[in-house]
C-alpha cells in the first residue's frame, strides 16, 4: 500500500512485501514464508506456451504445441522459479528464516540439496514448542544489533511522514548526482523531483524540495563534496558492518572521501534540530572506519537546511 510505504532503512521497521517488490533491496534479517508457493504449475492454467528464440518470442497455444515445445516451456517456467528463488535467498545480509510445507516440487528439492550440501550453517528445522521458539528467537536477536540513526538511547527523536519523505526524496537525488545518473542542474532535479513525488502522491512537496536545492547551489563546498563522483577514493552510501565492545553494529555512511593521510565521513541531514541526537550516530561510523581502514577519520554533518558544515569531535564540535 503506497500510504503504508516505509521510506528508510533507518526507521526501526518490519517491510511486508512481495518477492518482486524486494528485488535490489537487503535487510538484516529476512522471513521467507509459504516457500511452497515458489512454484513451477508447469503451465497448468496457460492458454499459450512460448518459446525464445534468437529473433523473438514464438507462441503456440497449449492444445496445438507438440511435446518438444512443451518441455521447452516446462524448463523455461522452471529456470524462472529459480531465478524467483535466488532474488528471496539473497536479501537477507545476516539472518534468513525459510518456512513452508516440505511439498515435493522442484524448488523444495533445490533447497533441500542446498541445505544437505551446506548443513554446516543450517539449524534443523523441526517443529518446535511455542515456548521454544521464543527462547530460540531471543537467543538469535541478542547477537544481533542493528545500529540505525534512531537508536535505542534516542527514541525521543520524532520525525513527521513530511520531514521522512522530503529527506528520502532529497538523498535519493543527492546519491544520483554523486552516481552520475543526473546533473546538479535544479531543471534536471526538478524531474526527478517530480518523479520521486508522483510515486509517492506527494506532489505538494515540490517547491520545498527544489528551494532546498536551490539554496545548496548557492554553496559551492557542499555542492562539490554533493557532485564529487563514485570512485576508488569517493564512496557513496557506503555500507558496513563492525563489532565494538562486543556490540554488532552497521550502518549506511551518505558519503565518504578517502585520502592518503585520512578519511572524511558526511552525514547529510535535511533538517537538523539537535546535533547531540546524532553524534553517537557519528562516533561509531568513525570506529567502525577506522577499524576497516585503519587511517585516521573526521565526521562532518552537513545541515542541508541551513547550509552548514558541522565537524564532529570526539572532545567538542567545531561549527
Amino acid at each position: 500500500e503506497p500510504k503504508a510505504d516505509i521510506f528508510s532503512i533507518d526507521q526501526n521497521a518490519v517491510k511486508i512485501m512481495t518477492i518482486h517488490r524486494a528485488k535490489g533491496l537487503e535487510a538484516p534479517v529476512v522471513f521467507l514464508l509459504n516457500i511452497e508457493d515458489i512454484n513451477s504449475k508447469s503451465g497448468k492454467n496457460d492458454i499459450f506456451f512460448y518459446k525464445k528464440e534468437e529473433s523473438g518470442y514464438v507462441y503456440i497455444l497449449k492444445k496445438e504445441s507438440d511435446k518438444d515445445f512443451q518441455d521447452y516451456f516446462k524448463k523455461q517456467l522452471l529456470e524462472e522459479e529459480k531465478r524467483i528463488l535466488y532474488v528471496a535467498l539473497t536479501r537477507a545480509r545476516q539472518f534468513l528464516f525459510i518456512s513452508g510445507i516440505n511439498k515435493d516440487t522442484p524448488i523444495i528439492k533445490m533447497l533441500n540439496k542446498f541445505r544437505e550440501k551446506y548443513k554446516g550453517i543450517f539449524e534443523k528445522g523441526q517443529p518446535l514448542p511455542q515456548q521454544e521458539i521464543k527462547e530460540k528467537g531471543e537467543k538469535i536477536l541478542s547477537k544481533f544489533t542493528p545500529f540505525l540513526s534512531f537508536t535505542k538511547e534516542k527514541k525521543e527523536i520524532k520525525k513527521t511522514y513530511l520531514d521522512t519523505l522530503i529527506g528520502t526524496i532529497v538523498h535519493k537525488i543527492i546519491y544520483e548526482i554523486g552516481n552520475g545518473n543526473i546533473e546538479f542542474n535544479i531543471e534536471k532535479i526538478k524531474k526527478r523531483t517530480e518523479f520521486y513525488l508522483y510515486k509517492y502522491q506527494a506532489e505538494i512537496y515540490k517547491d520545498k524540495i527544489i528551494s532546498l536545492f536551490e539554496q545548496i547551489q548557492k554553496n559551492e563546498e557542499i555542492k562539490k563534496i554533493i557532485e564529487s563522483p563514485v570512485s576508488e577514493k569517493v564512496k557513496i552510501e557506503y555500507p558496513f558492518i563492525c563489532e565494538i565492545d562486543g556490540v554488532v553494529y552497521e550502518g549506511v555512511i551518505d558519503k565518504m572521501f578517502i585520502e592518503k593521510e585520512k578519511i572524511r565521513i558526511y552525514e547529510f541531514k535535511t533538517y537538523l534540530e539537535n546535533l547531540e541526537d546524532y553524534k553517537k550516530q557519528l562516533e561509531i561510523y568513525k570506529n567502525g572506519v577506522e577499524k576497516i581502514f585503519k587511517n585516521k577519520v573526521e565526521c562532518y554533518i552537513v545541515n542541508l537546511s541551513k547550509c552548514k558544515i558541522i565537524k564532529i569531535d570526539n572532545k567538542k564540535t567545531k561549527l
